[in-house]
């Protein structure tokens, strides 16, 4: 009986913290491109079934949050482009928030041309985005990351 008792009062706790927990896992590769000191930086989010992230292009006063990556500045490397993402795209009329969006399910890729300028350089920032099923959307978080970009 002193064991429920025990713990009777960390029941809440499980529940919030299994609540808190974010259904979008996120994995940061660097792949050697083809030309001299040429990389991809790549982002990939797999949200769990039935859980959106949402393209970098909405309407920010549109509802979501629109995903957004963000590089710490580095003299050694030079950022190329903006960020490309590929996936799963889900575009149209969302009743959840009223108006057209643009979402992806499954894994998810945003990508990154990078050039090296030396003989390495450290790349480092953050991936703000939002995530929702068809019930409930969680709050934005950002996920820092940083990779060795070598010669």
């Amino acid at each position: 009986m002193k064991r429920c008792l025990l713990i009777l009062p960390l029941l809440p706790f499980f529940f919030t913290a299994k609540a808190q927990q974010d259904p979008v896992s996120w994995e940061f590769i660097v792949e050697k491109g083809d030309q001299p000191n040429a990389f991809t930086f790549l982002l990939k989010a797999k949200p769990e079934p039935g859980w959106f992230i949402y393209s970098q292009h909405l309407d920010p006063d549109a509802g979501p949050i629109p995903t957004s990556v963000h590089f710490n500045p580095s003299d050694n490397l030079i950022i190329e482009g903006h960020v490309q993402e590929s996936g799963n795209k889900k575009e149209g009329y969302d009743e959840l928030f009223g108006t057209q969006i643009a979402k992806f399910s499954g894994l998810t890729v945003f990508s990154q041309s990078i050039r090296l300028n030396g003989d390495k350089g450290m790349l480092s920032g953050y991936v703000e985005y939002m995530t929702c099923n068809d019930e409930q959307c969680l709050p934005p978080r950002q996920v820092s990351f940083s990779a060795l970009f070598p010669n």
